[in-house]
């Protein structure tokens, strides 16, 4: 049984996830009636281009970014590309990081047939004292379809992706989300540990490993990409993805490999 502190602390981590995942709702809705889709995919060689903060927000950095969270964390133009502007052919196959601090989509191959099941894996290793995230997901529902890897059952809206390997310990009271519209193509998801004073009390980050797993079914042969994506309900995100540490502030110097190509 939690005791009142653990309770506590359970509650907030909940108002906390739920009130950042509404915004995810109501955006979605926003683009069905629009008719659009969450625009934003990029590839690595424009992960590098935001990898400091600022103190102060909502003013015009020098580079063109706005800077408009409460940590300054900026966003670039770079970080809001189109995905219609990303160059498919550009794209390295396979595409890995370039330094040792990065959150990684990684699939086990880059070709298949109609049928085949791609295992999607997402990395991470950072320097920080990583305590939670929010990754928002792109995908093209026409060519490929979301399905747990092991039993391959699709995707719902709740669905959380399996496999992870950090952010568990169950002392810390590991909340998990998940807002996912398969209709559009796009999963959004996070864990955070509720029990912040806990888990920074016991000296011991965790830095490195899965957040989760995703089986992308193939439907049609197609060349198509899987990559993190900014939305609406993220647009401060660095290249689809929010970090943050053990005092609840968002990280920004570590490196988004993002995007995938499959044929």
């Amino acid at each position: 049984m939690y005791s009142n502190k653990k309770m506590a602390l359970l509650l907030v981590g909940i108002v906390l996830m739920i009130s950042l995942f509404a915004g995810c709702r109501s955006d979605n809705d926003k683009d069905k009636d629009k008719n659009t889709k969450d625009p934003v995919v990029t590839d690595s060689n424009a992960s590098g281009n935001n990898n400091t903060t600022e103190s102060g927000g909502n003013k015009e950095g020098s580079n063109g970014g706005i800077d408009n969270t409460d940590k300054g964390q900026k966003v670039t133009n770079e970080d809001t590309r189109l995905i219609k502007d990303v160059d498919i052919e550009s794209i390295p196959v396979p595409n890995e990081p370039s330094t040792s601090n990065y959150i990684q989509l990684k699939v086990d191959k880059n070709q298949g047939e109609v049928g085949d099941i791609i295992r999607a894996e997402i990395n991470i290793n950072l320097a920080a004292n990583f305590a939670g995230y929010q990754i928002n997901i792109k995908y093209d529902p026409e060519v490929l379809q979301p399905v747990n890897y092991d039993t391959h059952e699709p995707f719902g809206k709740g669905t959380k992706p399996s496999g992870a390997t950090i952010l568990t310990n169950q002392d810390f009271l590991p909340m998990n989300l998940a807002d996912n519209d398969t209709a559009n193509g796009i999963l959004n998801f996070g864990t955070t540990y509720t029990n912040y004073p806990d888990y920074k009390e016991s000296g011991t980050a965790e830095k490195s490993g899965v957040l989760g797993v995703i089986g992308f079914k193939i439907l049609k042969k197609e060349t198509t990409v899987i990559g993190f994506e900014n939305s609406e309900a993220m647009p401060t995100g660095k290249l689809g993805t929010m970090l943050f540490n053990w005092d609840g502030n968002r990280l920004s110097s570590y490196e988004v490999v993002g995007v995938q190509k499959i044929n």
